[in-house]
C-alpha cells in the first residue's frame, strides 16, 4: 500500500518523487507525485486473515509511515483480480475504505488480471498528478490460500484467452 501526494511536506517521512533510476517520471503532468508512506502485511500461506483485514492493516501502516490521518486521503484505488471468484467479495475498494476508516472517499477496485496492482498505482498517480486529488492511497490485495488449489487455478486461468489458449 502506498500513500501518494503532490506536495513534499515536513510531515511526510522519506517522501520522494516517483522515479525510475534517476529520472523523474514524466507524463505531461502538471505537478510531481510523491510517495509519502508505505505499508504491508506479511505474505503467508496461513489461513485466517480476510481481504478486509489485510487491507485495513496495510492501509493503517501506510498512513502511520507517512504521518497522515485518514481524513487527509480523498481517494483509494485497490488492485485486485480474484476476490469476486475466491472470496465472494467483488467490490473491494469500498470494502477496504470502510474498514480503514476512509469514510466518504472515492474508492474503486482496479482489475487488470495479474497487473491489477500496477494499474491501481497508475490510476493513483494520474489522480494526484492531474490535480483531481491531493492525497490518495493505492493498494493491491489478493487472497488465494483459503480455497482449494483446483478452484484457485481455475480462477487464475481467467486471465487467459479461453477461446484460444
Amino acid at each position: 500500500v502506498f500513500v501518494a501526494t503532490w506536495q513534499r511536506q515536513q510531515g511526510f517521512k522519506g517522501a520522494s518523487p516517483a522515479t525510475i533510476g534517476r529520472r523523474t517520471l514524466s507524463t505531461g503532468a502538471q505537478r510531481p507525485v510523491y510517495v509519502a508512506g508505505q505499508g504491508m502485511v506479511p505474505i503467508t500461506r496461513k489461513k485466517g486473515a480476510t481481504v478486509r483485514e489485510m487491507g485495513q492493516t496495510a492501509i493503517a501502516a501506510a498512513l502511520a509511515d507517512g504521518g497522515l490521518e485518514p481524513g487527509a486521503v480523498s481517494a483509494l484505488y485497490v488492485g485486485n483480480m480474484l476476490s469476486g471468484m475466491l472470496s465472494d467479495q467483488q467490490h473491494v475498494g469500498p470494502l477496504l475504505a470502510t474498514a480503514a476508516g476512509l469514510n466518504g472517499v472515492e474508492a474503486t477496485t482496479v482489475e487488470a488480471c495479474c497487473g491489477s496492482g500496477g494499474a491501481a498505482l497508475r490510476w493513483g498517480y494520474m489522480a494526484v498528478a492531474s490535480g483531481m486529488h491531493e492525497t490518495v492511497i493505492v493498494a493491491g490485495v489478493e487472497q488465494m490460500t483459503h480455497r482449494e488449489i483446483k478452484t484457485v487455478t481455475r480462477a487464475l486461468a481467467t486471465a487467459s484467452d479461453w477461446e484460444k489458449e
